[in-house]
């Protein structure tokens, strides 16, 4: 829970300052700002959505409640990080065509295909949602669901076996670990940048000087 609560600290702070940036003061939009904003929207699901939600099914825990729905939890959670994989596989394949085919690429990687690219992501992730849930039912230990291999494997590209074959810490410690990503990208694909990182030091030079 110490871990989620700093990922969702900094996951949405860095996720939402690259989406402002792209939004409102990016004046050279290409089809790479395209994806490193639905990268970033992906990686906000996952910080200001699920991390809350572990939280709030682990504390309900905690409390010996009985009612914690394990189905919506599990749904939110292999849906959303499967987007932020996809998307970042997708800003991976269009920096991969840029270097490889620079002369070829404005063809290749039009702003209409980008666009079709990235609502078919998001309507696949919807339905990866649907068919984890309605096919999770809970199990004898607390907080983790049986889930169906064919609907985990297709929605989450990995397979996963039953609870008892995989120990309880250490299948939250891998969680965390794919969940990670979605804390970093916001610095790798963005802050790192020197456009990036200027227009945050004018951000927060804004808000020291009007609340400061």
């Amino acid at each position: 829970m110490t871990f989620e609560s700093l990922y969702i600290i900094i996951g949405v702070t860095g996720n939402v300052l690259v989406i402002l940036y792209n939004v409102r003061w990016n004046t050279d939009k290409n089809t790479t700002s395209c994806f490193i904003t639905n990268l970033a929207l992906s990686d906000l699901v996952v910080c200001g959505i699920t991390f809350p939600t572990l939280i709030t099914d682990a504390t309900r825990i905690l409390m010996e409640k009985t009612d914690v729905s394990c189905e919506l939890t599990i749904s939110i959670l292999c849906a959303s990080i499967s987007l932020s994989i996809v998307n970042l596989m997708m800003l991976t394949i269009d920096r991969y065509i840029c270097i490889a085919l620079p002369l070829k690429y404005p063809h290749i990687v039009t702003q209409r295909k980008v666009s079709i690219a990235l609502v078919s992501v998001w309507i696949t992730g919807f339905f990866n949602f649907l068919m984890i849930f309605f096919t999770s039912k809970p199990s004898d230990v607390p907080f983790i669901c049986d889930v169906d291999q064919i609907a985990v494997s297709v929605g989450t590209f990995s397979f996963t076996c039953s609870t008892c074959c995989i120990p309880l810490n250490i299948l939250v410690g891998t969680t965390l670990l794919a969940a990670s990503n979605s804390v970093t990208n916001a610095f790798i694909y963005g802050i790192r940048d020197k456009k990036y990182r200027r227009s945050f030091k004018q951000i927060f030079a804004r808000c020291y000087n009007l609340y400061g």
